[in-house]
């Protein structure tokens, strides 16, 4: 069973509600406040259902003892699961990350310009990179629509130095991957495993991205670009200069995360991974039954 959200420990499914990190539901088997707050689609009877659902199977034991193996993205994820009312053996979940099709690593040296790939939302993070952009003059172009789609184009209005160019299709985002000098992902919650952070790392992009979640674990600060503090906008400042300031160790991020892309999230190590979990489920079933 792969997991690609935290609903078996959290009707939310994204352990986030109303703007903030929302981990109250995770040790518990029947989460009350849950329901208070209708945290699933803002309804109390939407969520009391799925509390109910997934409470009940927990007492039955159906997650702990009728699935062989888990499939999780990230270690973050990973960690969250085993310190859960699921009360899963370490054993029992693994990580394989999603996979891209490889796109080609960009060439350097790299043109002046930040980016920004994603929905236009609050958790996001887009209000960290329109106060980043009144702080700094650094060049920074974003991509997407959502709900905060008429903040970003003022923005872009009185802040020369901000573009927005709306939705585009996969080759201009392709072309934008490859010559930008960083993605920026400045998220507020716990993202799982953005396709676009994947997308980086195949056309070697260093990423600059908020600590949290499944890209902290993902990204390795001072090897594939910088990890800092959510919502810090002096800081993400910080590490925007380290990385535009130092040729030499660009250089080397850029080349990292390329490499980082070939060994983990390309299509046939993506598969290789995959066969090896299912063949040790085959190996241990049987194991178990000669037994």
């Amino acid at each position: 069973m792969t997991l690609h959200n935290f609903r078996l420990i959290c009707p939310s499914a994204l352990l986030f509600h109303k703007g903030a990190i929302y981990e109250k539901s995770v040790q518990q088997i029947f989460p009350l406040d849950a329901i208070r707050k209708g945290v699933y689609r803002q309804s109390r009877v939407g969520t009391a259902s799925v509390v109910f659902t997934t409470g009940v199977h927990k007492l039955l034991g159906t997650w702990k003892n009728k699935i062989d193996k888990y499939i999780v993205l990230t270690e973050f994820a990973r960690q969250k699961f085993l310190n859960s009312s699921l009360k899963i053996g370490a054993h029992k979940i693994t990580v394989k990350p999603n996979f891209v099709p490889d796109v080609a690593i960009g060439k350097l040296p790299r043109q002046d310009f930040l980016l920004f790939i994603g929905r236009l939302t609050e958790e996001k993070g887009i209000e960290i990179l329109i106060s980043l952009a009144e702080k700094s003059t650094y060049p920074i172009k974003i991509l997407g629509d959502g709900p905060l789609r008429s903040l970003v184009e003022k923005a872009s209005q009185r802040l020369p130095h901000i573009e927005y160019l709306g939705f585009k299709d996969k080759n201009t985002i392709t072309a934008l991957l490859q010559t930008t000098k960083a993605l920026l992902f400045p998220s507020l919650w716990y993202e799982g495993m953005p396709m676009v952070i994947l997308e980086a790392f195949s056309t070697g992009t260093p990423l600059i991205a908020s600590n949290l979640g499944g890209p902290a674990t993902m990204i390795k600060n001072g090897v594939h670009g910088y990890l800092f503090s959510p919502g810090n906008v002096q800081e993400l400042s910080q590490k925007i200069a380290a990385l535009t300031s130092d040729p030499e160790k660009y250089k080397k991020m850029h080349q990292a995360c390329r490499q980082e892309y070939e060994e983990k999230y390309s299509p046939m190590a993506n598969y290789e991974q995959l066969v090896s979990i299912y063949q040790l489920v085959i190996d241990t079933k049987k194991s178990n039954t000669q037994l």
